[in-house]
């Protein structure tokens, strides 16, 4: 079982540990801890994305660029969140889950989290009720059907690659604050993505100037294998690193 799944009570689950999270926006789910896993329909890791995890279906990564684009000439995220999404993040972030698919998924299982962007139902729902007129617009011009179920969705890379952007773009669009720089914003909403609210929170609140990652930076740098991992997460996205 992955992260990015909310529970009722407010908590993400980060690899096997449920953390908080209450101050996002987005809304909540119940998750429960996976003891049945579904096959995929065969023991190759990549057989899901067609043996290309970055790009799935989509080698020349037009589609994913409809998507971008759709959501630079939205409302839903402001124009600081604008200045840092763009393929090649959510490209990176393709790549940096790839990196940690667990041992049960590199077997072809998955959880209650799936695909490349290793998101859950909460988020795909929150994607949907946030962005209902972008994905409709997104889905008209690749002439695809949005079956409005989590599981068939988000087994069509099409759709995936929208949900994907869309989720990321608005945990970046949630830690936007006045002072704070986009790319800061977009440390601290890539941390959110992947399901490190509380350990964001818990490395912020050793720095007074909660506003810069600096201090947040510095302290899951110092911190445990886990938190060095959240901040290497960070950088292999917005960085590529």
């Amino acid at each position: 079982m992955r992260n990015k799944c909310a529970s009722s009570a407010g908590a993400h689950l980060l690899k096997d540990r449920f953390e908080n999270e209450s101050e996002t926006g987005l809304s909540q789910g119940v998750v429960t801890k996976d003891v049945i896993f579904v096959p995929r329909t065969n023991g190759n890791l990549y057989h899901y994305a067609g043996n290309n995890p970055v790009r799935y279906s989509d080698p020349d990564g037009k589609k994913l660029d409809s998507a971008i684009k759709i959501l630079q000439n939205s409302e839903v995220i402001t124009g600081n969140t604008k200045q840092v999404l763009s393929t090649t993040l959510v490209s990176n972030l393709y790549k940096a889950e790839a990196n940690r698919l667990s041992f049960v998924e590199k077997l072809g299982f998955d959880g209650s989290t799936i695909g490349r962007g290793q998101l859950g139902k909460s988020a795909y729902s929150d994607v949907l009720n946030k962005s209902g007129n972008e994905i409709e617009e997104y889905c008209k011009e690749l002439n695809i059907a949005l079956s409005g179920d989590f599981n068939k969705d988000m087994k069509n890379s099409d759709i995936e690659d929208f949900v994907v952007s869309a989720y990321l773009a608005l945990c970046i669009d949630g830690r936007q604050k006045e002072g704070r720089s986009s790319e800061d914003a977009a440390k601290f909403g890539i941390g959110y993505y992947h399901g490190a609210s509380q350990s964001i929170r818990k490395a912020q609140a050793t720095d007074p100037n909660t506003l810069s990652f600096e201090g947040t930076e510095k302290a899951l740098k110092n911190g445990s294998k886990k938190e060095k991992d959240i901040l290497d997460y960070i950088n292999e996205v917005l960085y590529g690193n």
